[in-house]
């Protein structure tokens, strides 16, 4: 392997005694200030970058919010026209008032029942939960009777 002739070669130890030292010194600090010119610009290139693909994944995501929620102002501008138009029909109506009466007094028989259970649970926790349901399924009998 051939070596290269280098025509400014200094090291820490070339010429000692003389003023060579200094003009390593002066290149040595030259060449570090340089690289890290270099580092910096490259971390501020890498911070440009990170920041406009941030920048251009939030676009996409601000436009893809944009456009559902027109769909949605769309769905519901068309509902609203289609139902103000819309005359009642017989079809529209799945109920007849008896239906609704049925449901009704169903409705209510279901509230009487819940609070009747929560009226008649008054058995205290002393060991007589017994004797107490056999008193009253005695009297439901006699009140069916």
């Amino acid at each position: 392997m051939e070596g290269e002739n280098v025509s400014n070669q200094y090291s820490s130890i070339s010429a000692a005694s003389s003023g060579d030292f200094h003009k390593y010194r002066k290149d040595r600090r030259a060449e570090i200030d340089r690289l890290e010119a270099l580092d910096e610009t490259e971390r501020q290139q890498k911070d440009i970058d990170e920041f406009n693909s941030r920048i251009q994944h939030n676009e996409i995501l601000a436009k893809e919010r944009t456009r559902k929620k027109a769909e949605k102002r769309k769905r519901r501008a068309e509902g609203k026209k289609n139902s103000s138009n819309k005359k009642p029909t017989e079809s529209s109506y799945d109920a007849s008032p008896l239906c609704v009466d049925e449901a009704l007094k169903q409705k209510l028989e279901e509230a009487e029942v819940v609070a009747i259970a929560k009226s008649s649970n008054k058995f205290t926790n002393d060991g007589s939960f017994l004797d107490a349901m056999k008193a009253v399924r005695e009297l439901s009998k006699e009140n069916l009777a």
